[in-house]
């Protein structure tokens, strides 16, 4: 984008915002009826069947150049994040990324020598450690509307479409989250499914949506290309959290995804194929973990590993439960009456074998 892109999509924002914030009608009609109000307003995607209701209370609110797109002078990164390649290879229609403000600075700049239109998420997020899961955060601690240079933690919306952008920007600040999973192109089925079980993720599981996935689907089917434990260490291939871990909308979006990568990302493609399908522990605070090559023998599940090839979440082995000394000493794994067991020792944890797919 240049200056003159830049002031027409923040003019477009901010005429949205302010016919929103000024006119109960206008709320009425986003509530109501939705779908008019989307095409009256040209934003792109589908209503969803509750509405979009616009609480006042959110449409606090920056919306000048510093904070929508941050400094000018921002260095480009060398390669974007995934979910920009695949808005790039016209796999994927809006990719929204989270991360630290100088990080986005520089993925937007790419955005913008690339062509592509992108704006930073309203709100800035105060995000604390998590045991066990990485460099990964469920839950944000706090989140406050956000202003240009804060360095804080923020989200970054990207697209080939302007409106796109528009829209997404409006459903972050708004709370529409079925609304956003319809932008982002994630199958209506996991973005239903995702607006009922965040709020007992936040209530019961301090965010931990994936944890609840886990337990969800232990004894069901699953298909390594609905696997959303690999981001633990860094590796997705998917960027939502699938209904169920065989959702078949999920694993169409999985596959357009495979098809670009193995068009212009061949050994990408291949390297998710291998962390994709296989066995993965998950063990909430005690951490994740996957295991490469693990093979299943028995009647009864149980798997050999090679402690060498296994992949952990970064965690204090001084820990209590701390669970790498015993993989690492260990080589099998059972499961038995929903009990996992490391070597001779019985742990707390789900089993989810996507190696089998």
């Amino acid at each position: 984008m240049d200056s003159s892109q830049r002031a027409e999509l923040l003019r477009r924002i901010y005429s949205i915002v302010t016919a929103a914030g000024s006119s109960p009608i206008v709320r009425r009609h986003f509530h109501y009826r939705a779908k008019e109000a989307l095409r009256d307003y040209a934003l792109p995607g589908r209503a969803p069947a509750a509405g979009l209701p616009v609480n006042l209370d959110l449409l606090d609110v920056y919306l000048d150049e510093l904070s929508v797109f941050g400094p000018d002078d921002a260095p480009a990164c060398a390669e974007p994040p995934l979910p920009v390649r695949l808005v790039v290879y016209g796999a994927k229609p809006l990719a929204l990324l989270h991360d630290v403000e100088p990080a986005l600075h520089s993925a937007r700049a790419w955005c913008d020598a690339h062509g592509l239109w992108s704006a930073l998420g309203p709100h800035a997020f105060v995000v604390a450690p998590e045991a066990g899961k990485g460099s990964y955060r469920n839950l944000a601690r706090d989140r406050v509307p956000a202003r240009g240079l804060s360095g804080g933690q923020r989200t970054l919306l990207v697209a080939r479409d302007r409106e796109l952008v528009v829209a997404g920007f409006l459903a972050l600040l708004l709370d529409w989250d079925e609304y956003l999973g319809e932008l982002l192109g994630y199958p209506r089925c996991c973005a239903r499914a995702f607006t009922r079980r965040w709020p007992i993720a936040v209530r019961e599981h301090d965010g931990d949506i994936a944890g609840m996935i886990a337990r969800e689907s232990e004894h069901g089917p699953k298909d390594w290309r609905t696997s959303i434990y690999a981001r633990y260490f860094g590796v997705e291939l998917i960027q939502h959290f699938p209904c169920r871990l065989d959702c078949a909308a999920t694993v169409a979006l999985a596959e357009r995804h495979l098809a670009a990568l193995d068009a212009f990302e061949p050994g990408h493609a291949a390297a998710l194929r291998e962390r994709l399908a296989t066995l993965v522990l998950y063990a909430g605070e005690a951490g994740v973990f996957a295991f490469p090559g693990a093979s299943r023998d028995g009647e009864e599940p149980r798997w050999t590993y090679d402690p060498a090839r296994v992949h952990a979440t970064p965690d204090d082995d001084a820990r209590p439960d701390a669970l790498g000394p015993l993989i690492a000493s260990a080589t099998t794994l059972r499961q038995r009456e929903g009990e996992v067991w490391i070597g001779e020792r019985r742990v707390a944890g789900t089993l989810l074998d996507f190696s089998t797919t």
